[in-house]
């Protein structure tokens, strides 16, 4: 995952965990944005577009659905 530990820690005392969730979606290779601009998790929202992969970012290749 591209979030530390301290970095999750911050997040959820901030009550930002819409963030993590983005982070471990990302992670997951599942990464989709709705036509609204909304990242959600493709295998439950299939018509969303894959999010590419970008090393810079840490998002890797799109996985198959």
């Amino acid at each position: 995952m591209n979030l530390s530990r301290e970095s999750i820690v911050k997040l959820q005392e901030a009550k930002r965990y819409d963030l993590i969730l983005i982070a471990y979606i990302n992670d997951s290779g599942y990464a989709g944005m709705l036509p609204t601009g909304e990242i959600v998790d493709r295998r439950f929202f299939p018509e969303a577009f894959p999010i590419d992969e970008n090393k810079m970012m840490g998002i890797p290749k799109p996985k198959e659905v």
